[in-house]
């Protein structure tokens, strides 16, 4: 049977320890940045609409590998994820704005800025392949909304005179939870890994990008609005 070294790998990097078979169930952890990207569009409660944007994440999951042939696997994440996106509007109003004396009037341009934070409970079925030292992954996922915040930020545009009550250049107008989000989102995801030994150890870097496939909200207040995510991971795996 051919063996290899216990795998404690992480996502970007998979180490191992002691003899570990292909053909053994194994579990472990996995840690993960992401890189999110926000589609289509979405109304805050203040009536702004806000498009596209982009954040970082991160996410942890346990897993679960059990051998269906020597080079195939059958797996199971679940876990914790985070998911951020920031989305920014310029020019979307106009104010006068007295300067010094009653008689000296400015007008300048306000921008908002609209920032998401979501996090969710996953579950994620998927199968795994090694060809050599490389391998893939291929699953779907089921995600539980935990907790959302929405916060709006308005800005203020050219003429560097002028500033808000709180002597800043930006100020916080809106923050709250967002108007009724899916609960429950559902999405596919691969991944693509290569592993190799280093010091003793066996790395395994591994890359895996998630599609949406349900809309964050679904009714009047968004047109289309998913997010998708690339991560890097690091996992540890062990087996029994």
């Amino acid at each position: 049977m051919h063996r290899l070294p216990l795998t404690i790998g992480v996502g970007l990097l998979a180490i191992s320890f002691s003899a570990m078979s292909f053909a053994q169930a194994r579990g472990g952890l996995e840690f993960g940045l992401s890189q999110d990207k926000q589609q289509g569009s979405f109304q805050c409660v203040c009536g702004s609409w806000y498009f596209g944007g982009s954040g970082t994440g991160w996410n942890m999951n346990a897993f679960w590998e059990f051998p269906v042939t020597p080079h195939f696997f059958a797996g199971l994440k679940t876990g914790y994820d985070r998911k951020v996106t920031s989305s920014t509007n310029f020019g979307q109003s106009m104010a006068s704005v007295v300067l010094g004396d009653t008689t000296t009037i400015a007008s300048v341009q306000l921008g908002e800025q609209g920032d998401v934070t979501e996090s969710f409970l996953q579950l994620q079925p998927y199968c795994e392949y090694y060809v050599g030292n490389l391998f893939m992954q291929a699953g779907a996922g089921t995600s539980v909304l935990l907790s959302n915040t929405f916060s709006q930020t308005r800005i203020l545009e050219g003429n560097e005179n002028v500033i808000f009550s709180n002597g800043l250049r930006s100020e916080l107008t809106s923050f709250g939870p967002m108007s009724s989000p899916n609960s429950l989102q559902f999405s596919g995801f691969i991944s693509a890994g290569y592993q190799f030994s280093l010091l003793g150890f066996t790395m395994a870097p591994l890359v895996t990008f998630q599609m949406p496939l349900s809309d964050l909200i679904d009714n009047d207040n968004a047109n289309d609005w998913r997010a998708s995510s690339l991560y890097g991971s690091i996992r540890f795996s062990f087996a029994p």
